[in-house]
């Protein structure tokens, strides 16, 4: 599900986080992960809630890609949402 992302940063987030795949599959499988693709910071939650809130709260206008980790369902979200 892609809400209002654009695809180049849509490519971008996909492409960091199978970077960080390997890294994180067997300590956080299931949590989420919300990334922003320009500052390659990313952060994780078992609620995707807490995690789009604290990456909103340190890049509060920015666009996020976010990902249930070990899934390959895609949510990429928009900064504007009210979390």
């Amino acid at each position: 599900m892609t809400v209002g992302l654009s695809p180049g940063l849509m490519t971008k987030g996909k492409e960091q986080y199978d970077q960080l795949k390997p890294v994180i599959e067997k300590k956080y499988y299931g949590q989420y992960i919300v990334i922003e693709p320009f500052s390659h910071e990313y952060f994780i939650s078992p609620r995707l809630a807490d995690a789009l809130r604290e990456a909103k709260t340190r890049w509060p206008d920015r666009e996020f890609y976010s990902a249930r980790i070990g899934f390959e369902i895609v949510l990429s979200l928009v900064a504007c949402c009210g979390v």
